[in-house]
């Protein structure tokens, strides 16, 4: 075979991180698949079948090392029998000091699919011969940052910027909406608090602009030797300056692709005439079609990029790749096929000019299994730096590919001989068993079932896997047990000692000391070691388990597929699906083989079940997975939807429904409830915004009276305190504007000096608590405390933040308060869901949990992504993906609960009423450079309702009074609960319906975030590369889904009569601020 195709490499089949799929054969007689890229054998040297950038190991090291005397064959001989840990161990410090042969071994590890075995083979002969030019490790390294894109300030193709961006909070407006109580239940009256003036003056006088510097000559490309802490290349053709380490945050691995932004990119490729450009374009494409990637290049890049006039010279190294949508790197390892741009021994790919512009085309063929690809073009030398990316390519199976597509699948299962890499080929199965099949055969109906059965093997093999490395972490975690008490044992003893003897003393501690010091590094490294591996392991296993219940859901879900499977197997895959959790994402093991260290799966007990199974085995099988929950969740959850709480089946005619009169007095308690403490909570809000208004016009005083800023400077309230989010409670925190076109001294650029003085301003003028030490923060911040200027007690202090030109918090802060403005019910909910997360104790970032803004996002979320189903329920505007017709304008979309604002068609505000929602099909731009990250813009557009005639418009359109406060809190409780895809999809606000819900994979491959791990992520709105959620760690993702599963689960059985797990009798007794009380609960009365 001339032509090679690559597996799926990190991209896998599914997206996922890591995995291959085998090599498929090139079944086109042409062969246009072919590749020049050599398959090779992977050399140590090379590490890919290419000439590696790392540099090797001297040929004096070898000489030298043969005339070691005997001290070190005894080294050698030590190193070769130690344990893998103690190997890690040792090795560490020469990897973090950044010595050349140990990064290079990490790096061959990496380029290995890290291979343990090799890799802690050529760790052994390392520390067996130390090199001479590292004598010392060193336990820390000096990482390098991402270097700036020389491309950017003058790409041909970026995108229009507006130079005279500006932010601005629209001025406020009163809401008075009054609604009587109602079946199904509705909201009761609630007046959206607003006071008559508005303090919260946010116009954005100084946005920063991004300004487009006259052409410069190119400079060069950096190399991606800059990002690794390795000594440069000693055969190099290419002048590329390596860009100067600066201190970073320690133990931050390098970025493995770069220039991920399709602007940040100097050239163009284009799949049927779209380019990667227009992000909003997914092309559809069915396996094995027929499809070419037409690229072009500038020509001054690619002269700065080769040393060589020649023009075929310097497209050489120039690749296409096509890549699972999301992989992390780029590189021939990693792509499921690439291809030189000119082409190999056996086809040559044409290429020509066109004015400053090299074009050219290369032939492909989409990929067998279901998924999303892209292209990527690079060089292949220098894999970090991403050239072009095409457009997003949807490879869909249809019901004439199914048969060919899983038998592919099954081929792929048994190549790999079930082992536990074969993860990837899982989630290929399960999207090719949702595709709808009309007429199914019985060689298909063998090939699924064959699938399934292998799909089984992979699970036993990974489990198997999962066994011995958990006794590895048992081993491991004795031994940590050990070295605990031999360095508590060390510190009695040098305490001791220290006591005794008072000659010489210092000496001994110094020794003493660093006895101790040695010993405590090693129960560090070797702890942190434990702790990441019980993570990784617990992970792995999770996700296989993960893998084959999505197997199970395409299964039982697809309507159908009992007409291509057996009814008898049809059924027990349906009770196999009984034992799966998606909360603790795992299986039940049913009968007495449930207990938590058993060493049996699942299915195993399933050989018991009788022929037929029944409706007792049935809800047997659901039992243990109940015991389940309550041993790993501490409650039973309640899966049951709105529908059926709210309109029950008849047990005696279960296709018929009838509402719930119980449950509808219920919602109808709980609504009165929550707008009850929503009054409670706001009754004092026309004070606390003239107080707040006071502060800022004092300090604003102050700022002018100081000297230190130019005349007519601004201060402005924003956060949580403008908002409309925030409680009465939240502190003041202030921006201070400069004029526009005015700046400070250039001495003084960041401000900090100016902020000093108006510091002593303040002490001067009666603040309390001055705090500077934040000044040389890159955005300075003051802090203080006020006097309360209604009250004039100098005992009651308003906690005060000022900072300096903040122009994204102050946008955000506009945005935010046209959503609080619009109805109460925004208000309402999110003043119960943050006193829910407080008391739960998930509303700490400083505890790895989310922030309140994390929970505001969410809620946003929820309401612009769902619509009215017209029975007091609410469900999804559209399916995950998007509904196609809205996108290609072929039907109005449907109205949500809020309008989008980013997405909202500013001409829709002015239309009759009754007009059909709309929104626009492409984001318009409005940028400006970020006020923090270098080379960072930020799109501030939204569509603001600036005219009162709009926002009275938005207030009758949007006012929610036809809804209940309960409903709304239950189905968002539920959504993050259940129906949420964490592992695929991100909660954000540029979720619509005619693009869906943004996907992680596409977070993965223009914003570099993980991809395919079980977290919550958050997208936030204008600053789209920050994921919201980033703080949280290890389990605390488990936990707050675990919290709103627990949440819903409360109401979802009061309204329902189910008692649970509770022990609280009937819950439908009780009134719904008891009810609120429930929820709310401190975690910690509950654990008691």
């Amino acid at each position: 075979m001339s032509g090679r195709r690559r597996g799926g490499g990190r991209g896998g089949p599914s997206g996922r991180g890591g995995g291959r799929h085998p090599a498929s054969p090139e079944s086109n007689p042409n062969n246009s698949n072919s590749s020049s890229t050599p398959r090779g054998g992977r050399s140590n040297n090379s590490g890919r079948g290419r000439k590696s950038n790392a540099p090797r190991r001297r040929q004096d090291d070898a000489t030298t090392s043969s005339h070691r005397n005997n001290n070190s064959a005894a080294s050698a001989n030590a190193a070769t029998q130690m344990k893998d840990e103690d190997v890690l161990i040792a090795f560490l410090p020469y990897l973090k000091s950044g010595n050349a042969q140990a990064l290079q071994i990490h790096e061959l590890y990496l380029n290995h699919h890290k291979d343990e075995q090799l890799f802690l083979q050529q760790a052994r002969v390392f520390l067996s011969e130390p090199p001479e030019e590292s004598s010392s490790p060193t336990t820390s390294a000096t990482p390098t940052v991402e270097p700036k894109n020389p491309w950017t300030s003058n790409h041909p193709y970026s995108h229009n910027i507006n130079n005279s961006a500006t932010i601005s909070e629209p001025p406020r407006a009163t809401t008075s909406s009054t609604h009587a109580a109602t079946t199904p239940p509705r909201t009761p009256q609630l007046n959206n608090h607003q006071p008559s003036s508005n303090p919260f003056a946010t116009e954005h006088n100084n946005t920063p602009t991004w300004s487009t510097p006259n052409a410069p000559p190119l400079p060069s490309t950096p190399s991606r030797s800059t990002t690794l802490p390795v000594t440069p290349q000693t055969n190099n053709n290419n002048s590329i300056p390596p860009t100067p380490a600066t201190n970073t945050k320690k133990d931050v691995p390098p970025p493995k692709r770069l220039w991920t932004k399709v602007e940040e990119q100097p050239g163009i490729l284009r799949v049927q005439g779209i380019s990667g450009h227009d992000t909003s374009t997914v092309l559809t494409l069915a396996p094995r079609q027929e499809l070419s990637a037409h690229w072009s290049l500038p020509l001054a890049f690619l002269q700065q990029q080769s040393s060589s006039n020649n023009l075929e010279q310097a497209l050489k190294q120039c690749t296409i790749g096509l890549f699972r949508r999301g992989c992390t790197e780029n590189g021939s390892q990693a792509s499921i096929i690439s291809k030189p741009v000119l082409g190999d021994e056996h086809r040559s790919y044409d290429y020509w000019k066109e004015g400053n512009m090299v074009c050219g085309r290369v032939p492909f063929y989409s990929p067998r299994t279901p998924g999303h690809v892209v292209f990527r073009m690079h060089n292949e030398g220098e894999p970090l730096y991403t050239w072009a990316t095409g457009p997003s390519l949807h490879v869909r199976v249809r019901e004439e590919d199914y048969e060919s597509t899983i038998r592919f699948i099954l081929s792929n299962f048994k190549a790999k001989k079930s082992n536990p890499t074969s993860l990837s080929s899982l989630l290929s199965l399960a999207l090719v068993l949702e595709t709808p099949l009309v007429r199914p055969n019985d060689s298909s109906a063998r090939a699924t079932w064959g699938c399934i059965q292998e799909a089984r093997k992979v699970i036993d093999a990974c489990f198997s896997e999962y066994t011995k490395t958990n006794q590895k972490m048992s081993e491991l975690e004795t031994a940590v047990e050990q070295l605990k008490l031999q360095v508590e044992d060390e510190d009695d003893e040098q305490d001791s000692k220290s006591q005794a003897l008072s000659v010489g003393s210092e000496l001994h501690s110094t020794d003493g000391g660093a006895i101790e010091s040695e010993m405590a590094t090693e129960l560090r490294e070797k702890t942190k070691t434990l702790m990441s591996g019980k993570a990784s392991c617990e992970r792995k296993w999770r996700d296989s388990q993960l893998a084959f219940a999505s197997i199970l859901r395409a299964v039982v879900t697809n309507p159908t597929m009992p007409s291509l499977l057996r009814r008898d197997l049809m059924i027990k895959m349906r009770i196999e699906f009984e034992l799966w959790c998606p909360l603790s994402e795992e299986f039940a093991i049913p009968g007495s083989a449930g207990s938590e260290n058993s060493g049996t799966l699942w299915y195993e007990a399933m050989r018991d079940l009788p022929n037929p199974i029944t409706a007792e085995d049935f809800a047997a099988y659901r039992q243990a997975r109940i015991k389940m929950q309550q041993r790993t969740l501490s409650f039973e959850p309640n899966t049951m939807g709105m529908d059926d709480v709210l309109f029950p089946r008849k047990n005696n005619a279960p296709e018929q429904r009838s509402m719930d009169p119980r449950a509808v007095s219920l919602f109808n308690g709980l609504s009165a409830a929550m707008g009850s403490y929503y009054h409670e909570l706001f009754a004092d809000e026309d004070s606390i915004v003239r107080k707040r208004e006071l502060i800022r016009l004092r300090v604003e005083q102050l700022v002018c009276e100081s000297g230190a800023f130019p005349a007519n400077s601004r201060v402005v309230i924003f956060g949580s305190s403008a908002n409309g989010f925030g409680s009465p409670k939240s502190d003041i925190d202030m921006c201070l504007q400069l004029p526009e076109g005015s700046k400070l001294n250039e001495d003084d650029i960041s401000g900090a000096e100016a902020m000093a003085k108006l510091a002593t301003k303040l002490e001067e003028s009666g603040m309390k608590g001055v705090d500077t030490c934040r000044l040389t923060a890159r955005i300075p911040i003051l802090m203080f405390q006020c006097p309360n200027p209604l009250t004039g007690d100098a005992e009651d202090l308003i906690d005060c933040d000022l900072s300096m030109q903040n122009p994204l918090a102050v946008l955000n802060t506009s945005y935010l308060r046209c959503y609080a403005e619009i109805t109460p019910i925004t208000r309402v909910l999110a003043a119960i869901i943050k006193r829910w997360a407080k008391a739960r104790d998930i509303n700490n970032p400083a505890k790895h949990t989310l922030s309140s803004y994390g929970y505001i996002i969410m809620l946003l979320h929820f309401l612009t992504y769902h619509k009215r189903t017209g029975n007091g329920l609410v469900s999804p505007v559209a399916p995950v993906e998007g509904n196609a017709a809205i996108r290609r304008q072929q039907e109005p979309g449907p109205t949500p609960l809020l309008p989008n604002f980013h997405w909202m068609d500013p001409r829709w505000l002015g239309s009759p009423p009754g007009t059909p929602y709309t929104e626009v099909p492409a984001l318009p731009r409005n940028m400006i450079k970020h006020p923090l990250v270098e080379d960072k813009v930020v799109n501030t557009y939204f569509s603001r309702p600036v005219k009162q005639e709009q926002r009275a418009y938005l207030q009758i359109q949007f006012s929610g009074q036809d809804l209940s406060l309960g409903i709304l809190l239950a189905s968002f409780f539920r959504y993050f609960a259940y129906e949420f895809n964490y592992k695929r999809h991100v909660v954000s606000l540029h979720s619509t319906a005619c693009r869906g819900v943004v996907e992680r994979e596409v977070k993965a491959e223009f914003d570099g975030w993980r991809n395919y791990s079980a977290a919550l992520t958050i997208e936030d709105p204008f600053e789209t590369f920050y994921d919201v959620a980033h703080v949280l760690r290890g389990g605390y993702y488990h936990r707050i889904r675990r919290e709103f599963a627990v949440a819903y689960s409360k109401i979802a059985d009061a309204a329902s009569g189910r008692p649970g797990s509770w022990g609280k009798g009937d819950p439908r007794q009780m009134s719904g601020a008891e009810l609120i009380d429930w929820l709310c609960e401190p975690v910690l009365i509950e654990s008691d």
